[in-house]
């Protein structure tokens, strides 16, 4: 963890606790400062839930940016081999064409028995037990998950330009800064001298006949995922003494969630044909700006119980705020 810490003060909640803004929270900002305290100040919020798709995406993570820990942490769910004997009459005639003589009706009697006969036999109640014991605390995943996983992980890893940055650099590096004051915080899925790699999934087909490249475009957009690019740019450079314009490059590198695993490239540059790029510019402005209503909000209502929360005036409605007028369609 790096903390640069040579600015005035730290934001302090009334729990004693401190907070740093983060990605996610500029996004929540960016909705109302009231959402970003319900979500990420609030002393009495609710952890959210896991998720199937939080679930996978720390999987696929790991698969592609840390694969010596991927099989400690995370498992397919147990795949009953063929030929396993599972009922109790199965067992019984195991026993019987094996010479023996089936003893009761108590399944587990009659697993010891075929065991006696043959340690190597297949059964399902024992297989499921040594299932479990092999695979403590992991993260059990589906057969199709597991398949779109290893499948997702191995189109990002084959791709020659991702391999080359991959093949050497820090996975999941946390940095926790200070600017002016306000502590900012970034958590890196990849990270060389050269480059600051985020990776993203998406998941094709809800849209229609939507183009893989479309549904890419408008991630970054809607999601807000140019923000991300230059508020990781902002906290690597605070934190290593440079320029976010001209620090380390930044790349997405977006893959399909299903079958057959299309892969792009994506990079967000302060420049490009050796002009300002306009998203870059745009991205800079909202997160400065964010950080700026943080830090006004913070200073106003503290980071406790008291919500982030204005009196509403009455204020008329134009019809340039109603976006079909607004805009002629």
């Amino acid at each position: 963890m790096v903390d640069q810490t040579a600015d005035q003060k730290t934001t302090v909640g009334s729990d004693g606790t401190t907070h740093a803004l983060s990605n996610s929270g500029i996004n929540d900002l960016m909705i109302s400062p009231l959402r970003y305290w319900a979500k990420h100040v609030d002393p009495h919020r609710e952890i959210p839930a896991d998720t199937p798709a939080k679930a996978f995406g720390r999987a696929l993570h790991a698969a592609v940016l840390q694969p010596d820990k991927f099989a400690a942490l995370f498992c397919e769910q147990f795949v009953e081999p063929e030929g396993t004997l599972t009922t109790v009459g199965e067992l019984r005639s195991w026993i019987s064409d094996k010479g023996g003589k089936p003893k009761g009706s108590a399944k587990g009697g009659l697993i010891e028995q075929a065991q006696a006969l043959d340690l190597r036999v297949l059964i399902y109640d024992v297989l499921v037990e040594q299932f479990k014991d092999q695979n403590i605390g992991k993260t059990v995943f589906p057969s199709d998950a597991w398949k779109r996983i290893n499948g997702a992980a191995k189109a990002l890893r084959d791709e020659p330009m991702l391999a080359e940055i991959l093949a050497k650099g820090e996975a999941e590096k946390r940095y926790v800064v200070k600017s002016d004051g306000i502590r900012l915080k970034a958590y890196m899925d990849w990270v060389t001298p050269e480059w600051t790699l985020d990776l993203k999934t998406i998941a094709t087909g809800s849209h229609g006949e939507r183009s893989f490249d479309r549904e890419v475009t408008t991630a970054i957009w809607y999601r807000g995922y140019y923000r991300q690019a230059y508020f990781y740019s902002l906290v690597r450079s605070i934190a290593e003494g440079g320029n976010p314009q001209t620090g380390p490059r930044f790349l997405f590198a977006f893959v399909e969630s299903e079958p057959p695993h299309e892969v792009r490239l994506r990079e967000m540059q302060p420049k490009e044909f050796g002009e300002v790029n306009l998203l870059w510019e745009r991205a800079r402005i909202e997160v400065n700006h964010c950080i700026e209503v943080y830090r006004s909000n913070a200073e106003q209502f503290g980071t406790g119980g008291c919500p982030w929360r204005y009196a509403q005036q009455i204020e008329a409605l134009q019809d340039c705020e109603i976006p079909a007028l607004g805009y002629g369609g």
